[in-house]
């Protein structure tokens, strides 16, 4: 088994102890995520570990502008009004 996708079911199954068609989206969202903000599902960083899903939570229930979360090269091709 690839080993992210084994991540990405690992990831649901430890939030709900049941792999379904719940899983099989959550996995689908995390893939998406990691298109559009150009960053990979775990981030290691100097003093966390984040997860995509949580990093898209704080950045959305934030102040700055949902564009934020996009890669910067998709960004530069968004024209903000």
């Amino acid at each position: 088994m690839d080993l992210f996708i084994f991540f990405y079911f690992f990831a649901e199954y430890g939030y709900t102890m049941n792999i379904t068609e719940k899983s099989d989206v959550y996995s689908y969202r995390v893939v998406l995520l990691e298109i559009i903000s150009g960053r990979n599902a775990v981030e290691n960083r100097v003093r966390e570990v984040s997860h995509i899903v949580e990093w898209v939570k704080k950045k959305m229930g934030s102040f700055e502008p949902t564009i934020t979360i996009l890669d910067a090269k998709l960004q530069a091709g968004v024209d903000l009004p």
